[in-house]
């Protein structure tokens, strides 16, 4: 259930259900430089290697050399550092290592895990909530009390939704079900939570419906570990300080019952720039057609990609269909939204955003605009992309995706670190495909 900027997730997948592979990563192997005699083994890896290990995890030893007694075995670890670990053994009567000539090689195994999950009745009581929030801890659990406390309300009411006139008696439903270990009531939360109840906005609707879904898929295909058992989120800091508002009777009337008149008027009006147009600015792009963005006045959505619409796109580019395979992503991303909301105001391009196009997106160009947004596949054109917003002083939205991972990065001028301020250590491992596929390298052969 989601109402303006809160929402919560349950599973019940059942008793006894087995998770396959929790983690959905490639286990990790590497080479052993020592290991000691002593009662837990101590193995240090070679070159000082990671070994993406974690307490619990167990490895199996193959081609070790003196301490052979390891070698098709597998024992349970506890990690020391990122390059060494203990093992759940006694190796103070084994062979001893050997330094000359030594190598042998640990692969990580992942055992399948078996989740017991209870019904929604007896979680209730106690519920399991992961958290989700690390720079406001306990706060999902406060949003998910605020959500039992508003159902009670309507349970006693035939329904009603509740109003901030109500709200006391919201914040007393809270204190009788009031589950929140060690902790009071948070009256100004739930009172934000009744303001905004039954007001369904895009962006929440969309993140919720892509976590559902992945639990879905983790629910028929035991991989990953599932929401044991809830999942809460309070967008509370995406709130203005004024959310005086006036209903229109229109399609966003929602959003104004959340954000104010003020920030509606001004989403209306906002001047941005779309660097991408494949599966995250898809995404992107119907919701600020469904938020109004760019609808009145000056607004205006840029939109360029230099890329055509592929068959392999269809899977993950959702505004695109058959029909549109070899057109250019940005001309039919714009069509496209402006069929979800006519009134919104796009314009597409297919110049890449490098130095070589410094004349077509320049001073004028970038002066103009309140905010850009990355939906880039490659770190060249993001640190470029970024370059030129700390120039102008531009906000810059940042975010990829990798599988079933992702991140994004919010760059405020004067507030934040820009993207290129920081960077991630390089890949020691060569990923699956480039060996498949195309091995170039003498490591690669290796």
């Amino acid at each position: 259930e989601t109402s303006g900027v809160f929402g919560y997730i349950f599973d019940d997948f059942g008793n006894n259900f087995l998770v396959n592979d929790p983690r959905g990563e490639i286990p990790s192997r590497f080479m052993i430089e020592f290991i000691t005699n002593s009662e837990q083994g101590i193995v240090t890896c070679a070159e000082r290697a990671n070994h993406n290990l974690t307490d619990g995890d167990y490895v199996k030893f193959e081609e070790v050399s003196g301490m052979t007694e390891l070698n098709g075995n597998s024992y349970k670890i506890t990690v020391i550092d990122a390059f060494r670990f203990k093992i759940d053994c006694d190796t103070t009567k084994f062979h001893p290592y050997k330094l000359v000539g030594s190598g042998g090689y640990g692969n990580q195994i992942i055992p399948p895990k078996t989740l017991n999950f209870t019904t929604f009745e007896e979680q209730l009581k106690d519920p399991q909530i992961v958290d989700s929030d690390y720079c406001n801890f306990g706060r999902d659990r406060k949003v998910l009390l605020g959500f039992f406390a508003i159902h009670k309300y309507m349970d006693a009411n035939n329904g009603k939704y509740p109003t901030l006139s109500n709200v006391k008696e919201v914040i007393s439903m809270a204190n009788k079900v009031n589950f929140a270990t060690n902790s009071d009531v948070d009256e100004e939360l739930i009172s934000l939570l009744v303001s905004e109840y039954g007001a369904v906005i895009s962006p929440m609707a969309a993140i919720f419906g892509g976590i559902v879904g992945q639990e879905v898929l983790k629910s028929l295909s035991g991989k990953f570990l599932p929401i044991v058992q809830f999942f809460a989120l309070g967008y509370i800091e995406s709130l203005p300080p004024d959310t005086t508002y006036t209903l229109k009777n229109d399609r966003y009337d929602n959003y104004r019952i959340v954000f104010g008149d003020a920030q509606q008027e001004r989403m209306t009006t906002l001047k941005y720039f779309l660097i991408g147009a494949g599966a995250i600015g898809c995404e992107i792009l119907k919701n600020w057609a469904m938020m109004g963005v760019s609808t009145q006045n000056e607004g205006l959505i840029t939109v360029t990609d230099m890329d055509r619409i592929e068959k392999s796109n269809l899977a993950r580019q959702f505004l695109f269909r058959d029909k549109d395979i070899g057109k250019n992503k940005s001309e039919v991303a714009c069509q496209v939204i402006t069929g979800m909301n006519k009134n919104v105001k796009t314009v597409a391009y297919t110049k890449p955003l490098e130095e070589k196009t410094r004349d077509f997106y320049n001073d004028i160009f970038y002066l103009s605009l309140d905010g850009v947004c990355n939906a880039l596949d490659n770190i060249q054109s993001r640190l470029f992309s970024d370059k030129m917003c700390v120039y102008y002083r531009k906000p810059l939205l940042e975010s990829g995706t990798l599988g079933a991972k992702a991140n994004f990065q919010m760059v405020v001028p004067g507030l934040t670190e820009s993207y290129a301020s920081s960077a991630d250590p390089p890949e020691k491992t060569i990923p699956q495909c480039t060996l498949h596929n195309f091995p170039s390298n003498i490591d690669h052969c290796c």
